[in-house]
């Protein structure tokens, strides 16, 4: 949403959102599944304490290879592979202005329904994880793994 608003203010450019209904639908899918990646990278913090560093790490590059901070398009070609694995970019894809040039081509209710695929995706993977998790601190008696 922000990037929408800035392109308006700062360079005035031409911005119309065709159905606003779905672009705030989608918008609220695409900022669900950035939250499962969230609990993804939990995971990481119940195990170590040291976590932080891979969350800095990625956290940036899933912005860039979801779409949200250049296009898709603008990538090189070798990363839009890494780029369909991520649910963002599919919700970015959806939201995309009329004009836009899409990579996925799935148009905005396919790419929408990808999103949530992916979405559940990674909170069924996170659920088994901490279920793991879970079992092996009943085991050990700690958390700690690192």
């Amino acid at each position: 949403l922000l990037v929408y608003i800035f392109a308006k203010l700062v360079f005035s450019a031409p911005i119309t959102i065709a159905d606003p209904v779905a672009f705030v639908v989608i918008l609220m899918v695409t900022l669900l599944s950035l939250a499962s990646i969230g609990l993804l990278f939990a995971l990481a913090f119940v195990l170590s304490r040291r976590s932080y560093i891979l969350t800095s790490i990625l956290e940036y590059p899933i912005y860039v290879l979801s779409g949200a901070v250049v296009p898709i398009t603008m990538l090189p070609e070798w990363s839009q592979p890494i780029s369909m694995v991520l649910a963002p970019a599919w919700g970015v894809e959806a939201s995309a202005i009329p004009g836009y040039e899409t990579v996925f081509g799935f148009g905005m209710v396919g790419n929408a329904l990808v999103c949530v695929g992916l979405m559940i995706v990674y909170i069924a993977l996170a659920w088994f994880f901490m279920r793991k998790i879970v079992k092996n601190v009943i085991e050990t008696g700690s958390f700690t793994r690192y």
